[in-house]
């Protein structure tokens, strides 16, 4: 993670503005180059940068066409993957999943950085917001995200037009964390995500009625995943329905029972442990509150997850904030009890 930044180009020559932008890619992670399309020079070019963990938002305003490439092998490894929603004002012509789909102006498309792809702007004045997406932390959202890769969303209605709406706010704001917690941001982000791909999950899930217990079981795991002991029977109990029906709801949504629940408690683990104000919590407060009794196991799945151990995961974030200078809040934490009792000797 890199922080928040601007870079801004005036009067570059083609060849030298395509180095400079290409370079700056280079040094933030993404895993996207820039190529012309015209000789002519650019005039001017903006990127802004926000970086709220499992949202990275970059808006780039370019006076020039350009076209977008991404493979396979730009990426560092296949954990470091995301899914990238593009929205574009200018009509842009896109290669993806072994396919070429016309994305109207004032559109979304999501597309999926495991695969390669071309995004070809034609317009010498246009607008491109790209949204690149934690996998993991989108799954919280989206179950399904690869049902609504490459289909283009227009933002002119409905919740894409939302959507845009607060991307556009962010970007007005110079320091949005001033006003409102990154975290909140990302979390309002990705409830209007899953809103706007809600009708391909419906579509996957075949039927309304298999769409509302999918909702309701989701929304008992966000209530009781701190249960050390939550099991699928209990789970269907609480849902009223029976345990194989537990089952087959998540297996239509894609994924397991186990895969939901420990996805649901990593990612309130990893919010903790870039929260403030739970600095107080040692690691194994957080493991106990999140569901896990066992630190070992937890610090397992959590580095399969992120990487990292909780420990360094949590200094990498303090030093990033800091380094923002951005002062940390001393309010105390609660909801969840700072002095669990139950710690693993490890």
């Amino acid at each position: 993670m890199i922080g928040d930044f601007e870079y801004i180009i005036d009067d570059a020559t083609p060849r030298k503005d395509v180095l400079a932008w290409n370079e700056l890619v280079s040094r933030s992670g993404c895993s996207v180059h820039f190529v012309t399309k015209k000789p002519h020079p650019i005039l001017h070019s903006n990127w802004r940068h926000f970086d709220f963990g499992p949202i990275c938002i970059n808006y780039i305003r370019n006076h020039r066409s350009f076209c977008a490439v991404h493979t396979p092998n730009c990426s560092q490894s296949d954990k470091n993957r995301k899914f990238k929603l593009i929205y574009t004002d200018a009509a842009a012509i896109l290669r993806h999943y072994d396919r070429s789909t016309q994305v109207p102006a004032h559109a979304f498309v999501l597309l999926d950085s495991a695969h390669g792809f071309e995004f070809q702007i034609d317009d010498n004045h246009s607008l491109g917001i790209s949204l690149n997406l934690d996998p993991h932390w989108l799954l919280k959202y989206v179950p399904n995200p690869k049902l609504s890769v490459a289909d283009p969303v227009s933002a002119d209605s409905g919740w894409a037009r939302l959507l845009l709406q607060a991307l556009q706010t962010i970007e007005e704001q110079r320091d949005p964390e001033h006003t409102i917690p990154r975290t909140l941001i990302a979390d309002q982000l990705g409830s209007l995500l899953s809103l706007l791909f809600l009708p391909a999950e419906e579509a996957q899930l075949n039927t309304r009625h298999q769409v509302s217990l999918y909702s309701k079981l989701n929304r008992i795991l966000h209530e009781h995943f701190h249960e050390p002991d939550l099991t699928p029977q209990n789970v269907a109990q609480k849902a009223g329905i029976s345990r194989r029906h537990v089952f087959k709801i998540f297996s239509s949504a894609g994924m397991t029972f186990s895969q939901a629940l420990q996805e649901i408690r990593l990612l309130k683990a990893s919010e903790m442990l870039q929260d403030d104000r739970y600095n107080a919590f040692r690691v194994c407060d957080i493991a106990w509150a999140c569901g896990f009794s066992d630190q070992g196991h937890f610090s397992r799945k959590f580095k399969s997850r992120f990487s990292a151990v909780p420990s360094a995961y949590r200094k990498t974030i303090t030093t990033r904030e800091i380094s923002r200078g951005h002062t940390l809040h001393d309010r105390p934490a609660t909801g969840l009890a700072a002095n669990a009792a139950r710690c693993s000797s490890r």
